[in-house]
């Protein structure tokens, strides 16, 4: 996962830092998470975080029908909080079922640090998530929390510096959010997706 800086602003103060259109800034969004670019960073996820997105591509290109809209890391959703607000949340790679996309209520475009980002208020969807080094356990855990908590169905949380890979997923009924961990994984571990019907994600070019 890209390293992430968190401003929780009121959005009045963050009126004074991005220009959000006036219909973006109706969500009351209050937490911003955003790639912080560092040589480091740049350096040790860059490969990582392209073959993740590779991998997801691939599943697209073959599952096209079932696909209403697809990222990398330079898109961003505006997700619930489960208090009323929103947050705004980059991840690593993405996929929206098409059921899942035609429910939107809401999508706009805005720039934001000289790039253009797609925004979507969505209700539920697919996320991978790449830990860097500069990101703490706590911190990409967290972060987890707030995809699923903001009605993600699953989210898959690699991380190379534990050899762990950790699957959330949610329970339709219950609500109730549950934290799959695989451990000990290395270059031969390959990761079935919980909802993704033939999504595997191969940890080859991911855990080198």
């Amino acid at each position: 996962m890209a390293s992430y800086n968190e401003i929780v602003l009121e959005i009045s103060e963050a009126v004074k830092i991005i220009d959000f259109r006036e219909e973006f800034m109706k969500q009351n969004a209050t937490k911003l998470l955003f790639p912080t670019v560092t040589k480091s960073l740049l350096e040790e996820t860059d490969e990582r975080e392209a073959e993740i997105v590779r991998q997801v591509t691939n599943w697209r290109i073959v599952n096209r029908h079932l696909v209403g809209h697809y990222g990398g890391p330079s898109g961003a959703y505006i997700v619930p909080n489960g208090a009323g607000g929103t947050n705004i949340l980059g991840p690593d790679a993405s996929i929206v079922l098409i059921q899942r996309f035609n429910m939107i209520k809401y999508k706009t475009v805005c720039m934001f640090l000289h790039h253009l980002f797609d925004f979507y208020l969505f209700l539920k969807f697919i996320i991978v998530e790449l830990r860097s080094d500069s990101d703490s356990s706590l911190d990409v855990h967290e972060k987890m929390m707030d995809w699923m908590k903001g009605g993600v169905d699953e989210g898959m949380l690699v991380d190379p510096f534990t050899s762990m890979v950790k699957v959330y997923t949610r329970d339709a009924i219950t609500n109730t959010i549950y934290c799959h961990e695989h451990h000990n994984c290395n270059r031969t571990t390959n990761i079935a997706s919980r909802v993704l019907l033939g999504f595997v994600l191969s940890l080859y070019d991911i855990f080198q």
